[in-house]
């Protein structure tokens, strides 16, 4: 026999006036352990707002609620994740009493454009959801996400094949354009993506056939319309440069030892060979030659 040494989390959802029970709601217990492995699971409360969550590793918890037409909320009334308390489980217990009282909410809706074709994006995309004033971070959206009133900004991450940037076509949180929330309405917004592509190649050192390693490669772009990237040579001198939007840069690289040289073996920035990248396909064999100082 197998025995199941988890523990459990239980309690009750109820609406705004804390007796009404809200049925089918989603809750969630999850963690990361020091592997970085997902802990955890979800359920769906009964018809009297009840939720017992079973079979979980003794650990700690980040125990959240949704449910359409309420505000995403977090145990003990909390709504941002820098805040959020954890709830313990311990094997063969069960921790009972864990309830929330959810809030009437708002509703974000969001539509991705790519840029460059003016197409919407069928791929699932998700963003960052902060507060306009503590930039307290609320949860990752989808396309839709229920949220208690407030104001709000939204941050495209990393993980897809577009320039990170946040609402509305903004640079860092600062410039981003504030979202408000009001509980019963639905807020539509939509995010212009901007496709992303890459570089590569190799650096040699002056006999051109040995690979350098660790050299610095940096894509300059030429419009102050898109940012840079870098990356580092691996062992067999090449690079992958990433996150790159359309247009033209120039592409140096440095090592400690080397003089700096752009790609078309340029010394100075002006007269280097402009690469040009368009999103979001691999611009390759962007390879440099280093000489010794």
């Amino acid at each position: 026999f197998i025995l199941d040494k988890g523990g459990s989390i239980s309690g009750f959802v109820y609406e705004a006036d804390g007796v009404t029970p809200v049925v089918d709601a989603s809750v969630s217990a999850i963690n990361t352990n020091e592997r970085g492995e997902w802990l955890g699971d979800n359920t769906m409360t009964r018809v009297d707002g009840s939720y017992t969550i079973d079979h979980l590793v003794p650990y700690d918890y980040w125990v959240s609620v949704s449910k359409n037409g309420f505000g995403y909320q977090l145990y003990d009334g909390k709504f941002f994740e820098g805040e959020k308390d954890f709830v313990s489980v311990v094997a063969g217990e069960n921790n009972s009493d864990i309830n929330f009282i959810l809030q009437p909410g708002g509703l974000l809706q969001i539509r991705y454009i790519d840029e460059e074709n003016g197409e919407k994006i069928q791929q699932h995309i998700e963003v960052f959801v902060q507060d306009a004033f503590t930039q307290d971070r609320v949860t990752v959206a989808p396309v839709e996400l229920w949220l208690n009133p407030g104001v709000y900004k939204i941050n495209l991450g990393q993980g897809h094949p577009y320039l990170p940037e946040w609402y509305e076509n903004a640079e860092s949180y600062e410039t981003a354009t504030p979202i408000e929330i009001i509980a019963g309405e639905t807020t539509s917004v939509e995010m212009i993506l901007t496709p992303i592509g890459t570089i590569t190649g190799v650096v040699y050192d002056q006999d051109g056939e040995t690979p350098l390693a660790d050299v610095s490669v940096f894509a300059f772009p030429i419009s102050d319309d898109y940012p840079g990237a870098g990356a580092n040579t691996d062992e067999n001198g090449r690079y992958t440069i990433e996150g790159l939007a359309s247009g033209s840069y120039r592409v140096a690289a440095s090592l400690t030892g080397y003089q700096t040289l752009y790609f078309g073996d340029a010394v100075e920035e002006a007269t280097a060979t402009l690469v040009t990248v368009n999103a979001p396909d691999q611009t390759s064999d962007i390879d440099i030659i280093l000489t010794p100082e």
